[in-house]
């Protein structure tokens, strides 16, 4: 029959059983409690490592996301005050066609030439249209209106003065790709750029001279019948205009339903590598606490049997 000379090493192995036991437990009830399989890097650092990455790119996707929507209302305001002028450049064809009419009295076309004068003021209020306190189409320029009338409007050339530059604010909507969110204002209202684009403040300045002396001779450049054509090439510009906006929300919205399938995806990945399975993670718990009951019945069983020193007293 043999003795226990110490319950020291006993105790010391029980203790560490005990607190792995523990461990097991608590890491199990925590991982039910966050429904997540990792709560610190220590618990897979290598998962640790793959779910920051993924996080990072996640975080690129989200600004791209917020710079997309900023470009969706610089292109929604811009498209809305295009149609302004869309909608002034059809009236004013209209109010020509009623003007060249050879049965009006000068009075009468005077009265048309005032409806187009608020109409070259309403399409300077289009031209110089804001966001967010910044003017759309004045190029680097935002904090000024790009267009003025000259003071002798309508009898000057240029009819309106560009104050704004030609350059064009951009912002990345994707990895290496870029969407400017401005339109260049010169050559949307002036013309400028050359091709078939006219001045749509000067359209609507001679159209209102025209009106105003009453010339309906169509053989002459400064009639009536002149500016109903000059208005005619003016209303395609303006709609050709409206098309290059169209093509444009367009590719936000492809880009945009692109990066949040991208990002959902992600999140696919994250939640595979860092949620728990409830049910392994309930059978897990169980486990654990039952593998604690035994250890302790155990390492009481153990501890309170009888050593040497019981013998010798």
């Amino acid at each position: 029959m043999g003795f226990r000379v110490s319950t020291t090493s006993s105790y010391l192995l029980f203790q560490r059983v005990l607190g792995l036991s523990n461990q097991r437990v608590l890491k199990s009830s925590e991982q039910l409690a966050s429904g997540k399989r990792i709560n610190r890097p220590s618990d897979d650092p290598e998962a640790v490592k793959t779910i920051a990455s993924f996080r990072n790119s996640m975080g690129r996707i989200d600004q791209y996301l917020r710079n997309l929507q900023s470009a969706d209302r610089h292109w929604t305001q811009a498209e809305q005050a295009i149609n302004r002028v869309n909608e002034a450049m059809v009236r004013a064809r209209e109010l020509a066609i009623q003007g060249n009419n050879g049965t009006l009295g000068n009075e009468q076309r005077k009265m048309i030439a005032e409806e187009v004068h608020q109409l070259a003021q309403e399409l300077l209020s289009a031209a110089n249209t804001q966001i967010n306190g910044e003017f759309i189409f004045g190029g680097y320029r935002t904090n000024q209106k790009p267009f003025e009338l000259d003071p002798n409007y309508p009898d000057a050339d240029p009819a309106a003065v560009f104050l704004g530059d030609s350059n064009l604010k951009r912002i990345e909507i994707n990895e290496g790709q870029t969407l400017e969110i401005q339109m260049q204002g010169d050559r949307i209202f002036s013309g400028a750029g050359g091709g078939d684009r006219v001045d749509l403040f000067q359209t609507l300045a001679r159209l209102e001279q025209a009106l105003r002396t009453g010339n309906t001779d169509d053989n002459d450049p400064e009639s009536i019948g002149q500016a109903i054509e000059d208005l005619g090439s003016a209303l395609t510009q303006v709609q050709s205009d409206l098309a290059s906006i169209g093509s444009r929300t367009r590719r936000i919205e492809t880009t945009r339903d692109a990066l949040v399938f991208q990002r959902d995806l992600i999140r696919q990945f994250i939640s595979e590598k860092e949620d728990v399975d409830l049910a392994e993670a309930t059978y897990e718990f169980q486990r654990a606490q039952l593998a604690l009951q035994a250890t302790v019945s155990s390492a009481g069983a153990v501890l309170n049997m009888p050593s040497l020193m019981d013998f010798i007293r």
